[in-house]
Order: structure tokens, then C-alpha cells, then sequence
């Protein structure tokens, strides 16, 4: 949020693997056009991360387009 004006989002969810073991997945994530370059992107990605990792999951995983470089580089920036 910036004031009152939402600017982004993630989207993921956590739960078990066959295994017992918690896993989760990152469904989407959205930045307002104007806000991005600001490293937003990145800290959504890292507050999710740091959730998953109080709730002891030991993968995550994701999907996006290969044509959206954009995507790729914030989720390699994460690594």
C-alpha cells in the first residue's frame, strides 16, 4: 500500500506434500506499472518467503512465461 492506493500484491498458498512435508507455491504476483523498478516485486517475494519458512516449508515453487523477463529477473534476484 502507498497511503490508501493499492500497489501490489502475491498471491501463494502452503500446504502439505504427499510426504507430510509443507510445500508452497507462488500463484501471482502484481505490481502497479508506476511502482515497479522500486524493489517492491522483491520484498513481496521475500515476505512470502519468510512466511513459508515459519511455517517450516521445505519447497516452493512457481510458474511464469518465458517471455516475461521481468518475472525471471525478480524471481532469480531471490535465489
Amino acid at each position: 500500500m502507498d497511503q490508501n492506493k493499492f500497489i501490489g500484491c502475491i498471491i501463494g498458498k502452503v500446504e502439505e506434500n504427499s510426504k507430510g512435508l509443507m510445500k508452497s507455491y507462488i500463484a501471482m504476483i502484481a505490481v502497479k506499472k508506476d511502482y515497479r523498478g522500486k524493489g517492491i516485486g522483491k520484498q513481496l517475494v521475500n515476505l512470502f518467503l519468510n512466511h513459508i519458512r515459519d511455517k517450516k516449508a521445505v519447497e516452493v515453487y512457481l510458474e511464469t512465461e518465458v517471455t516475461n523477463t521481468g518475472a525471471i529477473k525478480l524471481y532469480e534476484s531471490n535465489y
